[in-house]
């Protein structure tokens, strides 16, 4: 699962973490596993690029993220779920919420803190990426 941090960083290259961000979005599409985010997340995508930028840029950011990733979905269930968790942030516990039900392996974010009481592993894009390149170099 890839929070709305990093799918903001893949889709504008002027922040800072928009390399890596990219890097995880090519790797999910270049034979490793398919990339999921949160139907919230893409909603965020575009009304911040919407805002930065324009309604037809926000519209292709999210065309192309919807393209290259599997979406979400977030029910009743989940967004009560959030709401009554314990993060500190409604948007982290809608991230978190939709990747349980969808067995995500981790959730790829710049705020790992966020999510320290998820039982879903978080990591950094940066600390993904080292991951899987040390999996491909051994096999594992």
């Amino acid at each position: 699962m890839i929070d709305t941090n990093v799918l903001l960083d893949a889709v504008d290259p002027s922040r800072p973490e928009s390399e890596p961000a990219r890097g995880i979005l090519s790797w999910c599409n270049g034979g490793g596993d398919r990339g999921m985010a949160a139907s919230a997340s893409l909603k965020d995508v575009y009304c911040i690029m919407g805002k930065r930028y324009s309604e037809p840029v926000a519209r292709k950011a999210v065309q192309w993220l919807a393209e290259l990733l599997s979406i979400g979905s977030l029910g009743c269930e989940e967004c009560l779920d959030a709401l009554l968790s314990n993060e500190p942030d409604f948007e982290d516990g809608l991230v978190r919420s939709s990747a349980e039900p969808n067995d995500a392996d981790f959730i790829i974010t710049r705020d790992t803190a966020a999510f320290a009481s998820s039982p879903i592993k978080s990591m950094t894009p940066r600390e993904f990426i080292a991951a899987v390149i040390e999996q491909d170099r051994y096999g594992r």
